[in-house]
């Protein structure tokens, strides 16, 4: 993904990492803006909620925002309809995004969080420090 990146980008400065294992020694420590996309659904709820938390307080510059486009659907009632027309095509191993149970967690955590539903199976998150407790 990164050679077909840097043809696209030739002048963009690239880097491999691994978001569990830590922040990437290549970056700088703090930014306004974190971006992430169809990476957060193979964590479970729980690691999703850490996984931001951690990016905010140790890499998130202030009034950093973090914007997450990923697999989603607004209620568990909305996944339960998703499952049952397109199942055969979902990962059964992905922990979808279910916005409603998100939002509550992060808000549990001093996470201020908003969502915005983009397709029928997709949206997009920005989370912003509120007071964070994790």
């Amino acid at each position: 993904m990164l050679a077909l990146a840097r043809t696209k980008l030739p002048s963009a400065r690239l880097v491999r990492g691994d978001i569990v294992a830590g922040w990437p020694s290549e970056l700088p420590d703090r930014f306004d803006c974190i971006v992430s996309a169809y990476v957060f659904h193979h964590f479970d709820l729980s690691t999703k909620v850490d996984l931001v938390a951690r990016l905010l307080r140790d890499h998130g510059a202030s009034g950093c925002r973090i914007v997450v486009g990923d697999v989603c659907v607004p209620t568990k009632v909305a996944l339960d309809d998703v499952r049952r027309t397109w199942g055969k095509q979902m990962d059964q191993e992905e922990h979808y995004w279910i916005a409603d149970e998100a939002i509550a967690a992060c808000e549990r955590n001093g996470i201020q969080a908003r969502y915005e539903q983009t397709s029928p199976f997709a949206g997009v998150f920005v989370f912003e420090t509120g007071r964070l407790t994790v």
